[in-house]
Order: structure tokens, then sequence, then C-alpha cells
């Protein structure tokens, strides 16, 4: 269904699209849509996108049942990817699929304001929204991904082809009340045009078998604020997967306050490096970690409860650091309830 101009409306409808290479259920452009109440199949052997908005574009997407499958790719929601402004508000939808490469959403919609939908993905890389723009809202929302981080197929995809919740790679994100089951990474954060709001989720990563695997990644972003949320992780190294269950890198701002994490890690050998050959400056590098601030002054971590355990040994002089400062000046750690239990070697705190 291909519509074009303002005012359209898009409601109570079943769709059921079958295609080869490329096959879409619905592509939309123009201001005030309404696209409301559609049951939406869209089955591809290549390729397969529940719906597309084209901008320039306003409107409203809500209470819709997306159900996307391909040997490929698939995309649930795929909206204001042409290089026009998209503004759009969705709430209520349910997406799920399956695909080698799935996206429940992919927006690059100026404003977006995603709410009480539930997105259930199942593929060898999921990526339930991933978002580039000025002004994300994600509210009230279930995401659950099941990923087995399994292959090397080449696809071209902007957002990058990986395991992740929700990934920001530009703008401004408040996530709030969420709650994110993945493996790989459950909330991604990079680029120094991205900053981000996390209140109050639920985050929940289980490690595939020696893979990296984050609760929170951000990196290199403008700054992250993450209060009152629930991380429950699990890492699974065998000692070539980097697992941290928060890593934060080269940020402006960086606030962790009132959290509480539920941390079972993987004790592990530690690699160390003389950096530079010769000078006696020798250089850890874990790959089995709890929360790391790297390279972000000015941090601050306070008011939280950490509750680490180990739950596999990898390697001789396995170690655990619970909470690693590195790089970073003018700190922060303000009281926090931190519990750990380790094997070999465990630190509650190393700076």
């Amino acid at each position: 269904m291909d519509v074009s101009g303002s005012g359209a409306t898009v409601t109570n409808n079943n769709i059921t699209a079958n295609g080869n290479t490329y096959i879409y259920g619905i592509i939309l452009t123009g201001d005030d849509f309404i696209i409301r109440a559609n049951d939406i199949t869209s089955f591809g052997v290549y390729y397969a996108n529940g719906i597309d908005i084209e901008g320039p574009a306003t409107g409203v997407v809500e209470d819709n049942n997306i159900d996307v499958e391909s040997e490929s790719s698939v995309y649930g929601i795929y909206s204001g990817m042409n290089g026009q402004d998209v503004s759009a508000s969705y709430s209520g939808n349910n997406i799920s699929g399956s695909a080698y490469n799935i996206f429940g959403m992919s927006v690059g919609d100026v404003n977006a304001n995603v709410s009480n939908s539930f997105i259930d993905l199942t593929g060898n890389y999921t990526t339930g929204l991933a978002y580039r723009g000025t002004l994300l809202f994600l509210n009230n929302n279930n995401i659950v991904l099941t990923s087995s981080e399994v292959g090397n197929e080449s696809i071209w995809e902007g957002f990058g082809v990986e395991a992740v919740g929700v990934k920001v790679i530009k703008g401004t994100g408040y996530l709030t009340n969420n709650t994110i089951a993945t493996q790989g990474k459950g909330v991604s954060l990079t680029t120094n045009e991205t900053s981000a709001y996390i209140d109050e989720n639920f985050i929940n990563v289980v490690a595939n078998d020696d893979k990296d695997a984050y609760a929170i990644y951000a990196v290199d972003a403008s700054s992250v604020i993450a209060v009152m949320n629930t991380i429950d992780y699990q890492g699974a190294t065998k000692g070539v997967g980097k697992n941290k269950a928060v890593y934060l890198k080269n940020l402006t701002g960086a606030i962790l306050t009132e959290n509480t994490f539920n941390l079972d890690l993987v004790s592990a050998a530690v690699p160390w490096e003389e950096v530079p050959a010769g000078s006696g400056n020798w250089v850890s590098s874990p790959v089995s970690e709890g929360i790391v601030v790297e390279d972000s002054n000015g941090a601050i971590f306070g008011e939280n409860v950490v509750n680490a355990t180990f739950g596999d040994v990898v390697g001789s002089y396995d170690t655990i650091y619970v909470v690693d400062v590195k790089g970073s000046d003018d700190v922060h750690i303000i009281s926090n309830d931190i519990k750990a239990k380790g094997n070999t070697y465990i630190y509650g705190i190393i700076d």
C-alpha cells in the first residue's frame, strides 16, 4: 500500500504482503497522517518492511500489529531515513519478526515519541530500536530480543549490524520505564552528538558465549545520566569477548545514581601489556568487569547498590574489578553499597 498526501488515514486493515527481493506493507508520506489498528504481515525472501514513512511527514502510528520475516533483513517500522523531516508519535504497537538482521524500529525522525509498545524479535542480529535525529522519547515499552550473534553476512546498514536493545547515534534520548532484555548491548550511545537520560528502566543482558556484552555502553557520547534503573547482567566470556555491565568512555558528563546492579560476572585472567615496550609501564586490559568509567572527567557514581558475584572462572589468577575507574580526573564515588564475591582476586573499587 503506497499512500502520499496530507491527511491520510489508514485504519483497521488486514494487510498481508509477500515478496521476493523487497516487500513493503505500507509506504506513506505526507503531513497529519494516521496509521491505526492495522494487522500488517510482511514476508520477503531478502527484505521485508512493515511500515515505511518517508519524509516530509508528520503523524501518528498507533495500535498496530506488525509481523515481518525474511531470510536476510527486516524492519517493523522504518521512518525518516530518506533525508526529509519526519515527526511522529508511535504508541501501542506490537512488533514481531525474525530474520538474519532485524530491526523493530529504525527511526531518523527529527522528533519521535515511542510509548506503550511491545517489540519481540528473533534473529542472528537483532536491534529493538535505533535512532538518529534530534529528540527521542522512549517510555513504557517492552523490548525482548533473542540474538545468536552468529554469522558474518555482508549487509549494508547505516546503524550497523549487531545485537542491541536501544541504540542512539545522534540526538537526545529520554528513556523512562522501559524493559529491555537482550544479548549484546542493552543501551548503546555513541558519537559526541548524543546524550541520554536513562531513568527507572529494567535492563537485562545475558551475554552469548564469548561475545561482547554490555548493559549500558556509552563511548564518545556527550553525556549520560542514569538514575534509579535496575540492571541485571550475566557475563559469559571465555577470555575473548569483552563483558562489562556498564562501560562509559570519553564522556563529557557521566552520572550514575540510585541504580541497582545485579551482576553475575566471569572471574577471568587479566591481560597486561607494557606500554610502550621497555617503559616499565604495565597496563591492564580486563575482559570481565562490573562498572567501568574511562577517560571521563568529573563522573559521579553515587548512592548505587551493587551486588556482584562470579558465575564462571576463566584463566589463571582470575580477577573481578567491580568498579573500575581509569584515566578520569575528579571522579566522585559517594554513598554506594557494594557487595562482591569473587574467586581468586576480587576488587570492590579500583582507580
